[in-house]
């Protein structure tokens, strides 16, 4: 059979090659009759719980064979747009990156102020939510800061059954601040493109 080399593939993570610390039944194999084929595989995630390094490692303990330049989380996706704005404010831009601490070096390249930031990060942040931390969050926007969101999910998958994703949260700012949140993650089309352009080789 003669090999397709034109043609270019975009996957989903959780959910759709796994759920939890389990591969699909038969998605490995798929993955890897495709590269015989010729198709060009990129993968993109809306996680945003784990680094790049974390995601590479956990696809590949499943059995998945990737190099890092295909993948993109919608972390990094977050961190194109930053570094985007960060040359229109001609200044180094003041960031609040509210995710998981598994991925706030990815934002290290910005000044991290909580205070007065010119753009809030809005991700996966687990437990922490309160009360004094929205109301934090509600009036630097409300006074001007831009709000990324990483994703606005509003459900996800887990071994557990359904839970309830931080689109509530984002959703939620947006209401009381009267913005529209920038979103990173899918199914926002800008992500895709920015998977297009992440990492070509």
């Amino acid at each position: 059979m003669s090999k397709i080399n034109a043609q270019l593939i975009l996957f989903d993570l959780d959910g759709t090659l796994y759920v939890g610390n389990q591969a699909i039944p038969g998605a490995v194999d798929a993955l890897n009759r495709l590269r015989e084929q010729g198709f060009q595989l990129r993968f993109l995630t809306n996680t945003t719980t784990k680094s790049q390094a974390e995601l590479v490692a956990q696809l590949r303990s499943l059995g998945f064979s990737l190099e890092p330049h295909e993948l993109i989380s919608a972390p990094i996706a977050a961190k194109l747009e930053l570094q985007t704005l960060q040359q229109k404010f001609q200044r180094p831009l003041r960031v609040w990156p509210v995710v998981a601490e598994a991925i706030k070096t990815d934002f290290s390249d910005f000044e991290c102020d909580e205070r007065n930031p010119d753009v809030v990060v809005l991700g996966d942040i687990g437990d922490r939510w309160d009360l004094n931390l929205i109301n934090k969050l509600f009036n630097v926007v409300h006074s001007g800061a831009q709000l990324i969101a990483l994703h606005k999910n509003r459900f996800w998958q887990t071994n557990d059954g359904l839970k309830a994703d931080i689109g509530f949260f984002v959703a939620g700012l947006e209401y009381v601040c009267n913005i529209n949140a920038r979103v990173m993650g899918k199914p926002n089309a800008d992500f895709f493109k920015a998977r297009i352009r992440f990492g070509r080789s």
